[in-house]
């Protein structure tokens, strides 16, 4: 029950008392309405004790968890942190493995080039010692055809 319930139930009784006189029902009358109205002022009170214990507590409780979530954001920040320097000491590892890799390939690469060139002036020089060795059985063949057709 709220005060102004309160204020006007003594009003209403303190007007009674007013108008009916000071008889001894009235004396009698007026106690118990007092003590009514002492007794609504005492719930009154209780009510707003209990009101504010519970305000308390919902205060209290919803610090707890403020603090609970900042904790757990706290925890989950760090975790993303420690996750995303994990990603990048994996990236450049990966990148350093690359490189390697290419210059691995480079260097496979050079040295079949190498053995490549080296074949082919190896084919090269084949090639040109034959076409001289024709070329001088091919003299030597037509020398020995001049000659006979010169003793004739």
């Amino acid at each position: 029950m709220s005060y102004k319930k309160i204020a006007v139930a003594f009003g209403a009784i303190c007007l009674a008392a007013a108008i009916g006189g000071c008889s001894e029902e009235s004396k009698e009358s007026m106690q118990e309405a007092a003590d009514s109205v002492k007794e609504v002022a005492s719930d009154a009170a209780d009510s707003a004790g209990e009101a504010m214990e519970s305000a308390k507590d919902a205060s209290a409780d919803a610090v707890d968890k403020m603090g609970d979530m900042a904790d757990d954001a706290g925890d989950k920040m760090h975790a993303m942190a420690d996750d995303a320097a994990d990603a990048t000491s994996d990236a450049m590892d990966s990148a350093g493995d690359m490189v390697d890799d290419a210059v691995d390939a480079t260097g496979d690469a050079m040295d079949d080039a190498g053995d490549a060139i080296e074949d082919a002036a190896d084919d090269a020089g084949d090639a040109m010692d034959d076409a001289a060795d024709d070329a001088s059985d091919a003299m030597d063949d037509a020398a020995d055809k001049a000659k006979k057709a010169m003793e004739g």
